[in-house]
């Protein structure tokens, strides 16, 4: 039986496709956090919504992996589009990151997103196990993602961001996440869809938002859910 574990930010975001991940067995509260296990074949899957940001998601993820044994993590989340070929409810894998506010050097913004390990480098790239898994398993574009503890809704920011680390898109999660995981030496499968345009005109409701994006990787879900 593989145990799996699914991450996402807000319930609002999975929770209309439970049935596309299985059958709910048990609920769990840890530490004040819900976590909902399904069951769909040989798989147990083990879901937790973080809350939003940084904090939230690397406590969630660290969860999983410490309380359930989870032996990969999938994240599906919305996100805002930097990069202009990047339109709204396209769905995308995650294939690079950026800690993009991230800095040990307050003089020198060249060095922005780079951690100890590499001062020179801000990339942090997917396991091979990802890499290999999104192209024989979907068909989607892996792209880079900047993360940071901020909503991006401005074209200067937006357009920084691209100049400095050729980004795509944006969050307020994925890097967490994607560290935990790195730490306990576990692969993370971290499908996006593009909500917003992360500019001045981001202004859609919640509802709006999340909506679009769940229409758009509902499918998905269920693919990456059958072939792990």
């Amino acid at each position: 039986m593989k145990n799996i574990g699914l991450v996402v930010a807000l319930k609002e975001e999975i929770e209309q496709i439970y049935p596309k991940i299985g059958k709910i067995v048990k609920k769990y509260n840890v530490c004040n956090l819900e976590v909902t296990e399904f069951r769909n074949s040989n798989k147990k899957i083990f879901l937790i919504t973080s809350g939003i940001g940084m904090v939230a998601s690397a406590i969630a993820t660290e969860l999983l992996i410490a309380k359930f044994g989870v032996e990969i993590v999938v994240n599906f989340g919305i996100v805002g589009a930097l990069k202009k070929n990047q339109h709204l409810q396209n769905v995308v894998a995650v294939g690079e990151l950026v800690h993009y506010d991230f800095s040990l050097d307050f003089a020198d913004e060249s060095k922005n997103g780079c951690y100890p390990e590499d001062r020179n480098n801000p990339i942090f790239v997917m396991t091979d196990f990802t890499k290999e898994f999104i192209r024989k398993f979907t068909n989607l574009e892996m792209v880079r993602i900047a993360c940071g503890d901020k909503f991006i809704n401005s074209t200067a920011l937006k357009d920084r961001l691209v100049a400095q680390f050729n980004v795509d898109i944006c969050d307020m999660e994925s890097f967490a996440i994607f560290k935990a995981c790195e730490i306990a030496k576990i692969p993370l499968i971290s499908i996006k869809s593009v909500s917003d345009m992360a500019d001045e005109n981001s202004n859609n409701s919640f509802e709006q938002i999340v909506a679009q994006g769940i229409n758009c990787y509902s499918n998905v879900i269920e693919s990456v859910i059958k072939n792990l």
